[in-house]
């Protein structure tokens, strides 16, 4: 693997941060910094399935708070009835022009 240099300017705060977390995970600064990025930046789109990636990279681009509503967010009964059928129907071929996704 290549490494490349950069040079970033962060706001004091977020340095003091990453500073204690190094001090007290006892850790050279440079690897906290490391993990901080790896686990905050975008996903390997290699790993996610061709069908996947779209969806994924709309999600990628939502907010936290957006994000959480989606995850909390329940669907009715009905909505879940309509879904299956929905499902059913694209698994043997007879959705209407209506109901089929746009691709």
């Amino acid at each position: 693997m290549s490494v490349e240099t950069v040079t970033l300017q962060i706001p004091e705060i977020l340095y003091q941060r990453l500073l204690n977390t190094a001090r007290a995970t006892q850790q050279p600064l440079e690897e906290v910094m490391l993990y901080a990025i790896k686990i905050g930046s975008p996903p390997e789109w290699d790993n996610v399935p061709a069908e996947f990636q779209a969806e994924i990279a709309t999600l990628d681009k939502l907010d936290d708070n957006t994000l959480w509503q989606i995850a909390r967010s329940q669907k009715t009964a009905a909505d879940m009835k309509r879904y299956n059928m929905l499902l059913e129907g694209n698994q043997n071929d007879t959705l209407t022009d209506a109901e089929s996704p746009d691709v």
